[in-house]
Protein backbone atom coordinates (compact mmCIF):
# COMPACT_ATOMS: atom_id res chain seq x y z
CA UNK A 1 0.00 0.00 0.00
CA UNK A 2 2.64 2.30 0.73
CA UNK A 3 4.42 1.44 -2.55
CA UNK A 4 1.37 2.43 -4.29
CA UNK A 5 0.78 5.90 -2.12
CA UNK A 6 4.18 6.88 -3.02
CA UNK A 7 4.07 6.44 -6.36
CA UNK A 8 0.91 7.76 -6.81
CA UNK A 9 -1.61 5.25 -7.58
CA UNK A 10 -3.41 5.78 -4.40
CA UNK A 11 -4.11 9.01 -2.67
CA UNK A 12 -3.99 8.93 1.07
CA UNK A 13 -5.57 11.60 3.30
CA UNK A 14 -5.99 10.69 7.50
CA UNK A 15 -8.55 12.72 9.28
CA UNK A 16 -10.06 12.00 12.94
CA UNK A 17 -12.97 9.53 13.16
CA UNK A 18 -14.29 10.41 16.89
CA UNK A 19 -12.22 11.35 19.71
CA UNK A 20 -10.88 8.77 22.24
CA UNK A 21 -13.99 9.62 24.72
CA UNK A 22 -16.32 9.16 21.95
CA UNK A 23 -14.79 5.46 20.94
CA UNK A 24 -15.06 4.85 24.73
CA UNK A 25 -18.46 5.76 25.06
CA UNK A 26 -19.44 3.59 22.06
CA UNK A 27 -17.58 0.28 23.60
CA UNK A 28 -18.39 0.46 27.19
CA UNK A 29 -22.40 2.05 25.73
CA UNK A 30 -22.83 -0.87 23.05
CA UNK A 31 -25.98 -2.56 24.74
CA UNK A 32 -27.42 0.61 23.94
CA UNK A 33 -26.45 1.92 20.78
CA UNK A 34 -28.67 1.71 18.17
CA UNK A 35 -27.21 -0.74 14.79
CA UNK A 36 -25.64 -3.04 17.35
CA UNK A 37 -26.91 -6.41 16.30
CA UNK A 38 -26.31 -5.51 12.41
CA UNK A 39 -22.74 -4.10 13.28
CA UNK A 40 -21.89 -7.85 15.35
CA UNK A 41 -18.99 -9.78 14.49
CA UNK A 42 -15.84 -9.17 16.29
CA UNK A 43 -15.19 -8.84 19.57
CA UNK A 44 -17.02 -5.18 21.77
CA UNK A 45 -13.86 -3.32 20.40
CA UNK A 46 -14.38 -3.69 16.92
CA UNK A 47 -18.38 -3.64 16.94
CA UNK A 48 -17.53 -0.35 18.64
CA UNK A 49 -15.44 1.02 15.81
CA UNK A 50 -17.79 -0.47 13.37
CA UNK A 51 -20.49 1.48 14.96
CA UNK A 52 -18.43 5.22 14.79
CA UNK A 53 -18.01 3.94 11.18
CA UNK A 54 -21.52 3.65 10.39
CA UNK A 55 -22.38 7.09 12.00
CA UNK A 56 -19.74 8.93 10.59
CA UNK A 57 -20.57 7.49 6.86
CA UNK A 58 -24.58 8.30 7.41
CA UNK A 59 -23.77 12.22 8.25
CA UNK A 60 -20.99 12.85 5.86
CA UNK A 61 -23.17 10.62 3.04
CA UNK A 62 -26.18 10.76 3.92
CA UNK A 63 -26.72 7.18 2.87
CA UNK A 64 -27.68 4.14 4.62
CA UNK A 65 -24.92 1.47 5.13
CA UNK A 66 -24.20 -2.12 5.67
CA UNK A 67 -22.63 -4.36 8.16
CA UNK A 68 -20.66 -7.08 7.08
CA UNK A 69 -22.34 -7.37 3.54
CA UNK A 70 -20.71 -9.44 1.02
CA UNK A 71 -19.14 -7.58 -1.72
CA UNK A 72 -16.20 -8.21 -4.16
CA UNK A 73 -15.71 -11.46 -2.58
CA UNK A 74 -15.21 -10.05 0.88
CA UNK A 75 -17.28 -8.91 3.69
CA UNK A 76 -16.04 -5.16 4.46
CA UNK A 77 -16.82 -4.28 8.48
CA UNK A 78 -18.99 -1.35 6.92
CA UNK A 79 -19.54 0.43 3.33
CA UNK A 80 -22.23 2.41 1.98
CA UNK A 81 -25.14 0.87 0.94
CA UNK A 82 -24.63 2.46 -2.82
CA UNK A 83 -21.10 0.03 -2.81
CA UNK A 84 -19.22 3.60 -3.27
CA UNK A 85 -17.01 4.18 0.30
CA UNK A 86 -15.95 0.74 1.85
CA UNK A 87 -14.34 0.65 5.53
CA UNK A 88 -12.18 -2.11 7.03
CA UNK A 89 -12.12 -1.56 11.23
CA UNK A 90 -9.28 -3.05 13.18
CA UNK A 91 -6.61 -5.15 12.24
CA UNK A 92 -6.50 -5.61 8.54
CA UNK A 93 -4.09 -7.96 7.59
CA UNK A 94 -4.80 -8.47 3.92
CA UNK A 95 -4.13 -5.79 1.37
CA UNK A 96 -5.59 -7.76 -1.28
CA UNK A 97 -9.32 -6.58 0.06
CA UNK A 98 -8.20 -2.86 -1.10
CA UNK A 99 -7.35 -3.74 -4.30
CA UNK A 100 -10.24 -5.90 -5.05
CA UNK A 101 -12.57 -3.12 -3.83
CA UNK A 102 -10.91 -0.49 -5.97
CA UNK A 103 -10.27 -3.45 -9.18
CA UNK A 104 -14.12 -3.53 -9.27
CA UNK A 105 -14.42 0.43 -10.42
CA UNK A 106 -17.58 0.84 -8.30
CA UNK A 107 -15.78 2.11 -4.91
CA UNK A 108 -14.45 5.30 -4.98
CA UNK A 109 -12.78 5.57 -1.51
CA UNK A 110 -11.93 2.48 0.89
CA UNK A 111 -10.96 3.88 4.27
CA UNK A 112 -9.17 1.32 6.65
CA UNK A 113 -9.54 2.58 10.73
CA UNK A 114 -7.28 0.81 13.36
CA UNK A 115 -7.80 0.15 16.95
CA UNK A 116 -6.59 3.71 18.57
CA UNK A 117 -3.67 3.48 20.62
CA UNK A 118 -4.18 4.15 23.85
CA UNK A 119 -1.70 7.00 23.96
CA UNK A 120 -4.11 8.66 21.46
CA UNK A 121 -6.51 11.52 21.77
CA UNK A 122 -8.81 10.67 18.40
CA UNK A 123 -9.63 7.39 16.81
CA UNK A 124 -7.65 7.82 13.39
CA UNK A 125 -9.20 6.81 10.08
CA UNK A 126 -6.41 6.37 6.87
CA UNK A 127 -8.97 7.08 3.75
CA UNK A 128 -7.74 5.77 -0.10
CA UNK A 129 -8.81 7.01 -3.12
CA UNK A 130 -7.59 5.83 -6.55
CA UNK A 131 -5.73 7.81 -8.78
CA UNK A 132 -6.18 7.40 -12.68
CA UNK A 133 -3.19 4.66 -13.18
CA UNK A 134 -4.56 2.50 -10.35
CA UNK A 135 -6.61 0.28 -12.14
CA UNK A 136 -3.83 -0.61 -15.06
CA UNK A 137 -1.12 -0.96 -12.27
CA UNK A 138 -3.63 -3.58 -10.55
CA UNK A 139 -4.06 -5.57 -14.03
CA UNK A 140 -0.42 -5.70 -14.32
CA UNK A 141 0.37 -7.22 -10.99
CA UNK A 142 -1.84 -9.55 -11.46
CA UNK A 143 -0.69 -10.76 -14.64
CA UNK A 144 2.68 -10.87 -12.91
CA UNK A 145 1.50 -12.87 -9.91
CA UNK A 146 -0.36 -15.47 -12.73
CA UNK A 147 2.86 -15.46 -14.69
CA UNK A 148 4.99 -16.36 -11.16
CA UNK A 149 2.88 -18.89 -10.40
CA UNK A 150 2.70 -19.93 -13.70
CA UNK A 151 6.29 -20.61 -13.58
CA UNK A 152 6.32 -22.53 -10.64
CA UNK A 153 4.08 -24.74 -12.24
CA UNK A 154 5.65 -25.58 -15.00
CA UNK A 155 9.15 -25.75 -12.59
CA UNK A 156 7.82 -28.73 -10.68
CA UNK A 157 7.03 -30.93 -13.21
Amino acid sequence: IAFLVDNGYLALHLFPLATRQEYLAALHGLSHQKYVYEAAGGGEAHIALKLLVGNYLRHKFGKDVLYEHPVFGYFPDVMTADNRVVVECGHTHNPEKIFAYFKQGRVEECILVPYPDPEEQNVTAYSFTALSELTGFLDFWESEKNLAIKNKLRHRR
